[in-house]
């Protein structure tokens, strides 16, 4: 009977682990809504503009309740200066089927679902646009 007990604990284990990981973005469910923005490294020009935009527009991303998520080849951090470990990055890479080399910004609404995926930078304006012709943004405007 112990051996089962260590059979069953043993295989549970890594599921476990997996589920804790997987489940990260949870937290944000239905409260935010995340920008996921990913790139090889901090140094992509496409990144550096990216968040050009973002820094200016904070007030804009508050209102919103729009937290960005930094997602880089080995590591990454969001803008309310959480770590995203190296096995997350990996996670979201292949969750939404993103190349490690292609600069990717992914819109996810506050459901989990993803809303809009773009290649090149996003405009504040642009950004602001997709997210206010939302449903629940409009009825958040409301209130």
């Amino acid at each position: 009977m112990n051996k089962i007990i260590k059979i069953v604990f043993l295989l549970s284990t890594p599921i476990i682990a997996f589920s804790q990981e997987e489940d990260y973005l949870q937290e944000y469910l239905w409260k935010n809504r995340i920008l996921l923005i990913f790139t090889k490294s901090e140094q992509d020009i496409d990144y550096q503009e990216q968040m050009k935009l973002m820094n200016l527009s904070q007030k804009g991303l508050s209102e919103r309740n729009l937290i960005v998520f930094s997602i880089f080849d080995k590591q990454g951090k969001t803008s309310t200066n959480k770590e995203v470990s190296t096995y997350l990055c990996k996670k979201l890479r292949q969750k939404f089927e993103v190349d490690k080399d292609i600069f990717t910004v992914i819109l996810i609404g506050k459901d989990g679902g993803e809303k809009y995926r773009s290649k090149a930078v996003i405009t504040d304006k642009q950004l602001f646009a997709i997210i206010d012709a939302m449903p629940m943004r409009k009825a958040e405007m409301k209130h």
